[in-house]
């Protein structure tokens, strides 16, 4: 419950992942997060409470995904709604299953602001 406070939230292990995608139907309405920042392994990485989590975060404005966006238990059966507008991958190394997670995110975040910025 300490989290429904949070405004910034970094997510940089895989045992956070574990521990969100176990303990799933607990996470709460984080009213006030604005902005999420999600550390993955160069292994492994547990995208399943993914999707639990932006649905979690109403007021979600920015997602930053700082590493590789695996093709493993991606379950594209989610809706994601939330207001993410500003969505930053930093490493994308066009593997097949990456561009299908990219896809994914581009289609189903629909607040995402179109422009780019120079």
């Amino acid at each position: 419950m300490g989290l429904t406070n949070v405004e910034v939230l970094e997510l940089s292990s895989v045992d956070t992942s574990k521990m969100f995608y176990h303990f799933r139907e607990a996470i709460p309405v984080l009213g006030n997060l604005f902005r999420l920042s999600i550390t993955t392994d160069l292994t492994f990485y547990n995208w399943t409470y993914f999707p639990i989590l932006l649905m979690s975060s109403p007021n979600l404005h920015t997602l930053v995904i700082k590493g590789p966006l695996h093709a493993d238990e991606w379950e594209p059966k989610y809706r994601l709604s939330c207001p993410v507008k500003v969505l930053k991958i930093t490493e994308y190394g066009g593997k097949r299953g990456e561009l299908k997670r990219m896809k994914h995110l581009l289609e189903k975040l629909s607040c995402l602001d179109r422009e780019i910025p120079i």
